[in-house]
């Protein structure tokens, strides 16, 4: 099994953030068509390049996982945090997912902190 890498994001991954932002965006616009929507490809590889090019902080990573991804990627990512000085791993996720809700909470063991609260002024 290949070993993961994790680092922060740099000038030259805009094209596969872009491509993780539109596929996550479709799953949970599948999920939620009123709270969600796809947003338009065109221009968004450029404000990614733009983005990674900023001056950050150093307190914060852009973590994007797929299925059967997810608990390597996860734990290789606490590693990292744990190996620079964190000392924990804060994660935000749609409340009505079956996917990621059950994944985070029983499989990784994190617990609900905070609620967000939304109303539509529509």
């Amino acid at each position: 099994m290949e070993a993961l890498v994790v680092r922060p994001a740099r000038p030259g991954d805009a094209a596969d953030l872009a491509r993780n932002w539109i596929d996550v965006a479709r799953h949970y616009a599948e999920l939620d068509a009123d709270a969600f929507q796809v947003p338009a490809s065109d221009g968004l590889v450029a404000w990614f390049e733009e983005l990674l090019r900023r001056p950050r902080s150093t307190d914060g990573v852009w973590l994007v996982a797929r299925r059967g991804v997810g608990a390597r990627l996860l734990h290789a990512v606490e590693e990292w945090g744990r190996d620079n000085g964190a000392v924990r791993s804060v994660l935000t996720t749609f409340h009505a997912s079956p996917l990621s809700v059950p994944f985070y909470e029983q499989g990784m063991g994190y617990e609900r902190r905070s609620i967000v609260f939304e109303k539509r002024l529509d």
